[in-house]
């Protein structure tokens, strides 16, 4: 039995994560409404509400059992362990599910509880790591559980990344740390493995405060990979040879370390300050994402009396579920609600850009001048692109530059080039336009990126694609304000690829658009990867469609109720 606890901000990507998976059975449900998985996370939301300073109120746990136990692990007795094992983390009188998957040989199941109790005081989460480990011992022994012993009982030939590079540093590590005298010789063995060894500092200080391990584009703490791998106890492992090494390491090269955050040097970049931090989609059970909340602290009770503010309007006024009804008394009500609710909501603010890619898919957020990309490193191409259009950055400040690159943010070997589309018969295509982009220098060079184009057929490219683009501009001139997200479709598992780096040619792609103007509205457009030169209303979509497509959950951000109105349905005639 093996516990690993997480903690987040959003209930929804966690709640849609675990009740989404194929066969996934909700066993149990304390203190929600189980009717459906809006339900469950409008409870967990409203509850959180008594308690809005709290950043991370989303509890999950996922426990996991070895294939030996199945034959006794009833759905009955999978409740009862997770009901026991919430007692013993004092995980009490509070909203929680329970739910069993069956993707996966080993039995296991995902708890999600508010860590804001039915009191409104907070679940305590010190030393929980600690204390989840010796209840999973105190349970294993009193139920005659197996637990399996070390990393080498791990399947890893099944494993996925980034647990598949995290096991073969383990191995990489646990092989070198025996043959090496010192930090020097360590580093040397490692890299010839495509292991590279970084060192955290105290301060401006030679002081060793951390280790991290890399290899291609994930990094890990020396103690994620295991609690053997802590600094402290790896040089323990050189006696005194190690700390004179150790003492000198800014003295020595270190192979680079590839991070999955957005680019040093731009952190401040109003691209994603404000997000709401959802769980990440790497693998399951999900990682959180990182905290793009950089607001300061001055403005922290202002914004959570804005939140507590909003949720009693939403209360009050009644849960909006459409926009559009035959009844014009309903219909002006509707729009008095939604008018109401927008006012309360941030217009113009960069916590939209952020989507939610489907847990499971590689993805390296990249954050650049003028959009935000979510870059999949299996098919050499984005994810989505996402980026905010407004009237005065369609103001020419620069000229095209008409320079296709690598994205200098990825390693070279695995940095798609201009040469993978040379010969190959697909034009490179821009997801966030160049066109969008010519209100800055710097915004125009990086939509050259490759982590920006996409292979894309010629006429689509020249024709009904760019049209869609300068829809766009012209609409935004009439809203203030548009939300973009753009990114291609793939129907076939295994697509086509071209070059040397097998950059995956989309069956499809699709774009979504949302605008808060006044009265909020969102629509969805697909389009085949050929030659088009159709009519704009034949690719017209909802944002729904476009969701259940591509698994993308997009415009996270927004509250539920408004979020279901707009992506249901569409009116073209809305946005002429």
């Amino acid at each position: 039995m093996i516990g690993k606890i997480k903690k987040g901000s959003g209930f929804k990507g966690c709640v849609n994560y675990v009740l989404g998976k194929e066969q996934a059975a909700l066993l149990h449900a304390e203190g929600v409404l189980a009717e459906s998985n809006r339900d469950i996370i409008r409870s967990f939301i409203l509850q959180a509400g008594m308690n809005p300073d709290l950043k991370k109120p989303v509890g999950h746990i996922a426990l996991s059992y070895s294939p030996v136990d199945a034959p006794k692990l009833t759905d009955e007795k999978m409740v009862q362990l997770a009901q026991e094992y919430m007692r013993e983390m004092k995980i009490t009188d509070t909203q929680y599910i329970i739910v069993r998957h069956q993707d996966r040989e080993h039995p296991h199941v995902h708890i999600v509880f508010n860590r804001i109790d039915n009191n409104g005081k907070t679940i305590s989460d010190r030393n929980d790591m600690y204390r989840n480990e010796q209840v999973c011992k105190k349970l294993k022994a009193k139920h005659g559980l197996y637990f399996a012993k070390g990393k080498e009982h791990v399947k890893q030939h099944r494993l996925r990344e980034p647990d598949k590079s995290k096991y073969e540093i383990y191995n990489a590590v646990k092989d070198e740390i025996g043959k090496s005298r010192n930090w020097q010789q360590l580093q040397t063995r490692l890299a010839e493995k495509g292991i590279g060894i970084h060192f955290k500092y105290r301060g401006q200080t030679g002081e060793v405060q951390g280790i991290s391990f890399s290899k291609g584009e994930y990094t890990f703490k020396g103690s994620e990979i295991d609690r053997s791998f802590s600094f402290s106890k790896l040089d323990k492992c050189f006696g005194y040879a190690g700390m004179n090494v150790a003492g000198s390491q800014r003295q020595i090269t270190f192979a680079p370390v590839r991070e999955q955050a957005p680019v040093p040097g731009k952190a401040d970049s109003p691209l994603i300050t404000g997000s709401l931090g959802l769980f990440s989609a790497s693998s399951p059970p999900v990682d959180e994402e990182p905290n793009f909340n950089l607001r300061k602290k001055k403005k922290k009770q202002t914004n959570s009396k804005k939140q507590l503010t909003l949720l009693i309007i939403l209360i009050i006024c009644g849960i909006v579920t459409t926009y559009q009804t035959t009844n014009s008394k309903e219909k002006a009500t509707g729009t008095e609600q939604t008018e109401t609710i927008v006012q309360n909501l941030p217009l113009n603010s960069d916590i939209y850009i952020k989507q939610t890619t489907t847990p499971g898919t590689p993805e390296i957020l990249l954050q650049r001048t003028g959009y935000l990309v979510s870059y999949n490193s299996n098919t050499r191409i984005a994810n989505w692109v996402a980026w905010k259009l407004t009237p005065e950055r369609l103001k020419e400040n620069t000229e095209r530059i008409n320079n296709f690159r690598p994205d200098p943010d990825l390693p070279k070997s695995k940095a798609v080039t201009t040469q993978d589309y040379k010969g190959s018969g697909w034009d490179r295509g821009h997801l966030c336009p160049a066109g969008d982009n010519k209100w800055d220098r710097e915004a125009m060079i990086e939509s050259f990126y490759m982590t920006n184009i996409c292979p894309q057929h010629h006429n689509l490219n020249r024709g009904d694609w760019n049209e869609l683009e300068q829809k766009c501009r012209k609409w935004v001139k009439k809203d203030s304000c548009l939300y973009i997200v753009a990114g291609p479709i793939f129907y076939d598992r295994k697509p086509q690829t071209i070059g040397e780096h097998k950059v995956a040619v989309p069956d499809a792609f699709f774009k979504v658009i949302l605008s808060l103007h006044k009265r909020p509205k969102a629509i969805g457009f697909i389009y085949k990867n050929n030659e088009g030169n159709n009519p704009l209303d034949s690719y017209v979509n909802t944002v729904d469609e476009v969701e259940r497509i591509t698994g993308i959950d997009f415009f996270p951000a927004l509250p539920d109720d408004i979020e279901k109105a707009v992506e249901a349905s569409y009116n073209l005639k809305d946005w002429k």
